[in-house]
């Protein structure tokens, strides 16, 4: 269940590799931050063995959408002469959620527990609450960004299909330094707690 959501980004994004240039990006990131709304309003209200897979794997359709369409409509938008320095803000921007999240989910997780120490199960109501209004907050940026209009390319059907192949040389790299960040992300609570590191 955890990994579910990782597992549909890789086979979505495979699959839209050469679709994606041809796809109205926008219209389907407002898609995405309406359905994340709602999904995070599932797991506040409905959370059992039976929905969290569901909504995981929803989870996953929704963050495959928000991080490819979103790097593609970047890469539409920044001009070529900028393109390096400003992709790297726009992954720093990326970096910094990948901080403050954790740290925001537990203060919040810590002020609706009885106990400082312990989590309460009722505190991830309120979680998933502002985990909703953050995705309230993604579709109202959606709303007030106007970026120039784009001009959707037109899919050519006899253009040879890249091969995974083609990216040999340089996928041992993300794979190496996307295996060692997830597992350390994943794990590094449960070993505070096997230190007995207070929070």
């Amino acid at each position: 269940v955890m990994g579910m959501t990782t597992a549909i980004l890789f086979v979505l994004a495979f699959y839209l590799k050469e679709k994606i240039d041809f796809i109205h990006k926008k219209k389907f990131l407002y898609i995405a931050s309406l359905l994340s709304i709602f999904n995070y309003l599932g797991y506040a209200l409905f959370s059992d063995l039976i929905t969290i897979p569901v909504f995981r794997f929803l989870q996953g359709i929704i963050y495959t959408i928000g991080f490819t369409f979103t790097m593609a409509l970047v890469l539409d938008i920044i001009p070529q002469k900028n393109r390096t320095g400003l992709i790297g803000i726009f992954g720093i921007s990326g970096a910094i959620t990948n901080a403050v999240g954790p740290f925001l989910g537990e203060k919040i997780l810590k002020h609706f527990s009885k106990n400082p120490y312990q989590i309460d199960k009722e505190a991830f109501y309120y979680l998933f609450i502002a985990a909703m209004i953050s995705s309230i907050l993604w579709f109202i940026c959606l709303l007030l960004a106007n970026p120039p209009k784009i001009i959707l390319l037109k899919e050519e059907k006899n253009l040879p299909s890249p091969k995974i192949s083609d990216y040999k040389g340089i996928l041992i790299f993300p794979v190496l330094f996307g295996s060692a960040f997830s597992t350390i992300a994943s794990f590094i609570s449960d070993y505070a707690n096997e230190l007995d590191l207070l929070p």
